[in-house]
């Protein structure tokens, strides 16, 4: 009688412990499962990164957000108050707001919650820098009036009164934002030239008149009114000043907060819960798991030690305790939206105007976000679950190891094991920061090597009326060029030009022009040190090298996801180039190719998760075993001479049919204004016709470069480009 009742208090011995260990297992693994989630989602910048991809915020942002209705005030502010047709207001919109530029404040305040969650930062101030922004809205007026001129129809005439007055009138127009309504155009002698000149360059204040006084009466000079026209006009338009005023007087800055809004949209959750995965990101997510798990196991030992359990049976058990604290966690997880609650609630709470459709993009947000964490968590989960099943089966193994194995329990046992192995690789946890989130405008893209994908370039990017060059052939600066899209620029780099130089050049033009651009070279310095971006004579334009790398340097930095191309046409000696990187500080963005032209590049996922986002080609140096090679041993290019619309092609000019890359030189060399031949050429029936011919011919565009890249469709056809490109078989 005695023996049973010390078997019976075993046993009730053995259920107590039992019962004690599953319960702490039930407790602890959870929390490791919480712990390991955390330290995959929202510790990790890639997860935001991944869940605004997935929600295709940057699209409905421009297609649904900024063109409701609702936000016309909002709208007009950052179009700088001009009368944009409907159908191209989005177009405008990322022109002030590029995709780029958004897509580097969403990675910025990645950054700043990651840190935060991970406890990496102190405290959570989420703020988005508008300067950028501000600064696009300013240069809107000059992109898009100078637009417009291009498409302005003209009118041939030939009475200098008659001229200055319908110039005059065009003024007023553009003053106001709007169209001219014609422009004339006339073979004006030199004094006319300038008697136009004084009477246009009148409007403007002392300090803007000196500053392009030279280079509207040059364009008079040699014809060119359109272009002198869309020079001083957009000058005279003020309404992005009062737009702009607008704008910081209801951001009260030029900061956006969003740190606010953030900490109430998780006090209206109920609980703290930013501040508690900040101080649990303090001591680390991984050794909180870690620790919880150890505990678990440690419990489950214990409690085998005191019921005295064999090895078989303490490991039974501790797989028993695993597959119970997976579960828990799997069960757990169907009520996360409710523990999580609403985290948009408190920035909707605090804008009770927001608009419904911004309302719901916060929403879908804020569903992809979660359900993104629900998957790790049931990952995580089921992961714990089904290594406790491997362990039991080892369990079994231990347990029976002194009993002879039959070939039916070996198969049976094998099988299990192997269909438990391949569970677990199903559920591995997802991985977050891996991979790049986006790639040039496009999560599709990243798959694509280098030499793969298209570029829209920039014809002498640096001659910008921006710049204040003469016969600019681009709008905005190098910044604004990259802002609106372009991702390769074509720069020509030399020393500054000598006065024998100058006189060179000038004995080559024909003499309208020769008198029309001699007198801006009179009186200019005749020696500058350094290297300098000019456009064949750097008396009529020019930007210091140094200066131009730098802020393509603080755009990289900005927009974290961008892969640029840098295409000089060098005429100074490689090592001085070399030299003006390396004082920049560029060295470490910068790309290597492959030592074999026809060698594999990398993709732009790579690029962009290694930060080495800039290509830099030469022209005509080569220099071999580093990152400075010249442009024609990788790729051809096409006639860069074409005298009018007609006359595009896909003869190889320089470099080799069988190279990987093709640029295709997509601007037309003639007397009448540039403008008016991009707002012919860079629509998209012109591009994909010139393009779909090199295709045809067996070759494949990488860089498609044009004059003003800000009028027509040279970008979204680049883009469209990109989608079919990423979606076709490799």
């Amino acid at each position: 009688m005695r023996r049973l009742d010390v078997s019976a208090a075993a046993v009730r011995r053995v259920r107590a412990w039992t019962a004690l260990a599953l319960a702490v297992a039930m407790v602890c693994w959870p929390v490791a499962v919480v712990a390991l989630t955390t330290n995959l989602t929202v510790q990790r910048a890639a997860y935001y990164r991944q869940a605004v991809d997935e929600t295709d915020l940057y699209r409905r942002l421009y297609d649904e957000v900024l063109a409701d209705p609702a936000l016309a005030g909002v709208t007009r502010d950052l179009l700088a108050g001009l009368p944009v047709p409907p159908d191209v207001v989005v177009d405008n919109l990322r022109l002030v707001a590029p995709a780029a530029a958004v897509r580097g404040a969403v990675d910025s305040l990645s950054a700043q919650i990651s840190g935060y969650l991970a406890g990496q930062r102190p405290a959570l101030t989420l703020s988005v820098d508008l300067r950028p922004t501000f600064a696009a809205i300013a240069k809107l007026a000059t992109i898009y009036l100078a637009g417009q001129v291009s498409g302005t129809p003209t009118f041939q005439a030939h009475d200098v009164a008659a001229v200055t007055q319908v110039l005059v009138g065009g003024l007023d127009q553009m003053a106001q934002g709007r169209r001219p309504a014609g422009i004339p155009t006339m073979d004006l002698t030199g004094e006319q030239a300038d008697q136009i000149g004084s009477v246009l360059l009148a409007r403007l204040p002392d300090a803007e008149r000196a500053r392009v006084g030279g280079q509207v009466v040059g364009l008079l000079r040699q014809g060119k009114v359109p272009a002198a026209l869309a020079v001083v006009g957009p000058l005279l338009f003020q309404g992005d000043e009062a737009a702009l005023a607008d704008l910081r007087r209801r951001l009260a800055g030029d900061q956006l907060d969003l740190g606010t809004p953030l900490a109430r949209a998780h006090e209206s959750a109920g609980v703290g819960l930013l501040h508690v995965l900040h101080d649990l990101g303090r001591y680390g997510t991984v050794t909180v798991g870690a620790l919880f798990a150890a505990v678990a196991v440690l419990a489950v030992l214990l409690a085998a030690r005191r019921a005295r359990c064999r090895r078989g049976d303490t490991i039974l058990l501790v797989a028993g305790g695993m597959v119970v604290g997976g579960a828990a966690a799997l069960l757990l997880g169907l009520l996360l939206p409710t523990l999580v609650g609403d985290p948009t609630a408190g920035v909707v709470g605090a804008n009770p105007t927001l608009p419904l459709r911004a309302r719901d993009l916060l929403h879908d947000l804020q569903a992809n976000m979660i359900g993104s964490i629900r998957t790790v968590w049931s990952q995580v989960a089921a992961g714990v679950a089904l290594a406790g099943c491997l362990l039991g089966l080892v369990g079994l193994f231990v347990r029976r190891r002194r009993r002879p194995f039959t070939r039916r329990r070996s198969v049976v046992m094998a099988a299990s094991a192997a269909v438990l192995l391949s569970c677990s690789w199903l559920v591995t946890p997802a991985r977050f920061g891996g991979e790049a989130a986006s790639c040039n405008g496009g999560r599709g893209l990243c798959g694509l090597r280098y030499d793969e994908a298209v570029y829209a370039a920039s014809h002498n990017a640096m001659a910008s009326s921006a710049a204040d060059f003469v016969g600019a052939t681009q709008d905005p600066d190098l910044v604004g060029q990259l802002d609106t899209g372009v991702r390769a620029l074509l720069l020509d780099v030399q020393h500054w030009t000598t006065p024998t130089q100058v006189e060179t050049f000038l004995a080559g033009l024909r003499p309208r022009e020769r008198d029309a651009l001699a007198p801006l070279a009179r009186g200019a310095r005749s020696a500058r040190p350094g290297l300098w971006l000019c456009h064949s004579v750097c008396q009529f334009g020019s930007v210091n090298l140094e200066d131009a790398l730098r802020s393509v340097d603080d755009w990289l930095a900005r927009n974290p996801s961008e892969v640029v191309t840098l295409i000089l046409q060098d005429s100074v000696p490689p090592g001085e180039v070399i030299a003006a990187f390396r004082r920049v500080g560029l060295l470490h963005r910068i790309v290597t190719p492959p030592a074999d032209p026809h060698g594999r590049w990398p993709t732009l996922g790579h690029l962009v998760a290694t930060d080495r986002r800039l290509v830099v080609f030469a022209e005509n140096a080569d220099v071999p075993k580093t990152w400075y090679r010249r442009f024609f041993r990788y790729g051809a290019d096409t006639p860069f001479d074409v005298p009018s619309p007609a006359g595009f092609t896909c003869r190889v000019g320089r470099g080799s049919r069988t190279a990987p890359m093709l640029l295709v030189n997509h601007w037309v060399e003639g007397d009448d204004p540039g403008r008016t031949y991009a707002d012919s050429v860079n629509r998209e029936p012109a591009l994909l016709a010139h393009l779909r011919r090199c295709e045809r011919a067996g070759l494949t565009p990488t860089f498609v470069a044009t004059d003003f890249t800000t009028i027509g469709d040279l970008v979204p056809t680049v883009a469209a480009l990109n989608a079919r490109r990423s979606q076709s078989p490799r």
